[in-house]
């Protein structure tokens, strides 16, 4: 399935990421892209609705993003 036709609610992709992070300390946001299937601009949509709302922060680590629960 290619990254542009996958669709997921705010809901379900908060899911997926809380879920993820149980299993791992942090996110970026080619895991997403790569565990989730989503495109560049769906990614960078739900990181920041999520940061928006409290749920993860941004950290820098030497070249990319890393994203935790708050």
């Amino acid at each position: 399935m290619s990254p542009q036709m996958v669709g997921y609610s705010a809901e379900e992709l908060w899911a997926k990421v809380d879920t993820y992070l149980t299993d791992h300390a942090f996110i970026t946001r080619r895991d997403m892209r790569v565990e989730f299937g989503l495109s560049a601009h769906k990614t960078e949509q739900g990181l920041s609705q999520f940061m928006a709302e409290g749920k993860i922060v941004r950290r820098r680590s030497r070249r990319v993003d890393i994203f935790m629960k708050k």
